[in-house]
């Protein structure tokens, strides 16, 4: 009873039921008595039950709070991030006072000579689905909480939309980081690392400042051939090569083009493998209504033709073009089949086939139209809903879509490249969501789109069946839902489509049907960086072997190929010679180096291997602007009693120029100084104390007349071989007289200390 005083006021003593009841005296009690005593029983018992119910909303209120603390399941994180990060985002894009200018630059751009509708994407997503509650681990909680993300809607609120530099962010804050998180916490469970060939995580990276020549130098007195004119003029150098300087000179900054777009990695433990290409564009400029009605199955020779004649549509749909050529030009000089354009309202999901890169499908994701201002998710209900269409949920099954996909190798770019067209059209066609000559608002277009339709009738997501449950009239087969096989014909049925009209429908294929086909083949350059043997690397030994003319290794792993007698069949100028005709051969590949996705400030690393005598090194690349490998070969060549001991093997340049390879898209490289390999990284290192032999090589470079000048952790290595460091990348360093050498050496007795990567 103690209880219910808890929760009634001294002023309302007076009118308690109880109290009243207890001051009632024997004789109160009597016969004319009993309806009062009815009454204040009645009323007792509503005050109890009264109290309960307010005990239970407070209990309610701080279970509930609690829970919103909590990690959230998968569908409960699509969910919130959905209401709080998504549904708010049209009404924050400045029209009015946002940047201007042209959503396109694809001048001189690589383009597409056909653009198609991507049928098969709503059952190639589904697939992913199945694949993610194949176990239980996305039902429970492993991810952002209720409360983080409401609060992180509410300071997104806070924010304009009004240059692309604000789309950025907000992608950036709304999608990539939730897109990342996901991504660690699946790969901490075994079965989906191995089903999405997870690495560890996903980095979206902008390569629009990488690659700079920067404090980059150029030895005085060094001949340099592989300058070009503009670089020979800007520092000095005369026509022969040589400096005209007797310093350093530091290089002007590259003036290669950049755009805002982005390059997504599967990255672990040294380990970086490019996924798919991502471009944002201004919301305000490269509008939803542009989209809706420019964004169509078009062939590219046709739209490039029209003139500005006032035709909203056609306009429309010359803008979408350059735009999708913009991004298909950087997969494709990447090597990547995968990439989207985004806007921040609208998603243009885009696949290059592997086996025809003239043509590029899409598929068009509107979240916010698709899925409206709630999801329709109820926890713990096997209920439709449509979180597949969220902005996270298509950009996380996409990018899981992506990850299992190896980028190509350089004989299938170089191929593409070869059989693939330039946009020349001038970019300064840009139409605004203005009206047509029909007088027909562009945002009153709204195509049919098969795929789409198709995509937004699925629900692949129940929360308590063992899979994903497609609805009858777009399951797909048992066959076709393991096998995770890509229709080779992503285009739309027939190809037929009326391209000025907004009524047009589409011819839709049934959608129980999905046509599948085998992985395409590695025919000429359509392989990719995985298809072939890899060989080890060839050990320190056999490369100076190799440039001293010594025996051969007996430990090499790649000794049987080197000749069959105790020296090797040939000397390193004959394997320059030999290397540079492989990787400038005519005959569509492969070339034996591919990138292995690394790059420092000013330099790439790719993977060589000499086919005709087995021998396996790295290529150090540098852009075709930049030029300045000729001093870092020199450097080696003051160091050349240390070689492969205290730093790697140098074989010498090769300059490939003529025909540069591409690396991941970012730049052109001209130049390949071959190299031993180094080693493990010293932050990957697990074995013995690393310092004393670092502090040795350190040594003995300066002993030789050379200051680093560049070291850090990066540079350093453990090399297993010689149970030793080797210090690496030599391009910012200086080459001092012996008498300076030995003053700098005594002059300089702190050290890098490396011990701690």
């Amino acid at each position: 009873m103690r209880g219910i005083w808890n929760f009634v006021s001294k002023t309302q003593l007076a009118r308690n039921p109880l109290f009243q009841l207890r001051t009632m005296t024997h004789r109160d009690f009597g016969k004319p008595h009993e309806q009062e005593l009815r009454t204040l029983l009645s009323n007792m018992r509503r005050d109890l039950q009264q109290a309960e119910e307010e005990k239970r909303q407070v209990e309610e209120k701080t279970r509930q709070l609690k829970i919103q603390m909590l990690p959230t399941s998968l569908p409960e994180f699509l969910d919130a991030c959905h209401v709080h990060l998504s549904v708010s985002f049209s009404s924050r894009i400045n029209h009015q006072t946002g940047t201007k200018g042209v959503p396109e630059n694809a001048i001189s751009k690589l383009r597409p000579d056909k653009i198609r509708e991507w049928t098969t994407f709503p059952q190639e997503q589904s697939l992913v689905w199945k694949d993610l509650f194949a176990t239980n681990f996305i039902s429970e909680g492993h991810f952002t909480s209720f409360n983080t993300l409401r609060e992180s809607g509410d300071e997104l609120r806070q924010r304009s939309l009004g240059s692309e530099i604000d789309l950025v962010f907000y992608q950036r804050y709304a999608v990539e980081d939730r897109v990342s998180a996901v991504i660690r916490q699946l790969y901490s469970n075994q079965s989906l690392r191995n089903i999405f060939n997870l690495k560890g995580e996903i980095w979206f990276e902008n390569h629009g400042n990488s690659l700079s020549t920067e404090y980059i130098y150029s030895g005085p007195g060094v001949r340099s051939p592989q300058q070009p004119p503009a670089c020979r003029q800007r520092e000095g150098v005369g026509r022969d090569g040589n400096a005209r300087h007797l310093t350093p000179t530091v290089r002007s900054i590259s003036c290669r083009p950049r755009a805002d777009q982005f390059c997504v990695y599967n990255t672990g433990p040294g380990e970086k493998i490019p996924a798919y290409i991502v471009e944002y564009k201004a919301p305000h400029i490269f509008t939803k209504g542009v989209i809706e009605a420019g964004l169509m199955d078009m062939d590219v020779d046709k739209v490039i033709m029209y003139t500005r004649a006032g035709h909203g549509v056609k306009e429309a749909r010359r803008t979408v073009a350059a735009c999708i050529s913009q991004t298909f030009s950087y997969m494709i000089q990447a090597g990547l089949e995968y990439g989207y354009l985004c806007t921040g309202e609208t998603f243009i999901f885009l696949r290059v086939d592997p086996d025809d890169p003239t043509t590029v499908y899409y598929y068009l994701s509107v979240p916010n139209d698709d899925v409206g201002e709630t999801t329709g998710w109820v926890s713990g209900t096997n209920c439709e809903n449509r979180l597949h269409l969220t902005a996270i949920g298509q950009v996380m099954t996409f990018t899981l879509r992506a990850l299992r996909t190896p980028p190509r190798d350089q004989a299938w770019r170089n191929h593409a490249e070869m059989v693939l067209k330039k946009w020349k059209v001038k970019h300064n066609d840009f139409v605004s969501d203005s009206e047509n000559s029909s007088g027909k608002k562009l945002s009153e277009y709204k195509r049919n789109r098969p795929s789409r339709n198709e995509y937004i009738r699925m629900s692949p997501i129940k929360t308590w069946s063992k899979g994903p449950v497609a609805n009858d009239s777009c399951r797909i087969t048992e066959k076709t839902s393991t096998n995770w096989e890509i229709s080779k014909n992503g285009s739309s049925v027939n190809g037929v489509y009326d391209s000025d009209s907004p009524s047009t429908r589409l011819p839709v294929r049934p959608s129980n049907i999905m046509v599948v086909v085998p992985p395409p083949k590695s025919a000429q350059g359509g392989g990719n960086t995985q298809t072939s043997v890899q060989r080890e690397y060839c050990t320190q030994k056999c490369l100076l072997g190799l440039v001293n003319g010594d025996l051969l290794d007996r430990n090499c792993p790649n000794v049987a190929s080197h000749g069959g007698g105790k020296r090797h069949d040939i000397d390193h100028h004959e394997l320059l010679r030999l290397a540079r005709s492989q990787i400038l051969r005519n005959d569509g590949g492969p070339f034996g180096c591919e990138s292995m996705h690394k790059h420092g400030i000013s330099a790439t690393s790719f993977d060589f291997t000499l086919f005709s005598h087995g021998y396996r090194c790295v290529a150090k690349g540098t852009p075709v602007e930049f030029g300045y490998s000729a001093y870092e070969e020199h450097v080696y060549q003051r160091l050349h009693s240390i070689q492969g001991t205290r730093i790697p093997v140098c074989l010498g340049s090769v300059d490939v120029s003529c025909r540069p390879l591409f690396y991941d898209g970012i730049a052109r490289i001209g130049y390949l100084l071959l190299l031993s390999h180094a080693g493990t990284p010293t932050k990957f290192h697990d074995g013995p104390d690393i310092r004393p032999s670092f502090h040795k090589a350190v040594s003995d470079i300066h002993r030789l007349g050379v200051r680093h000048d560049d070291l850090h952790d990066g540079n350093v290595f453990w090399n297993a071989e010689n149970k030793g460091a080797m210090v690496i990348d030599f391009e910012r360093a200086k080459m001092l007289s012996k008498r300076g050498s030995t003053k700098e050496t005594a002059s300089k007795k702190k050290k890098p200390d490396v011990a701690a990567a």
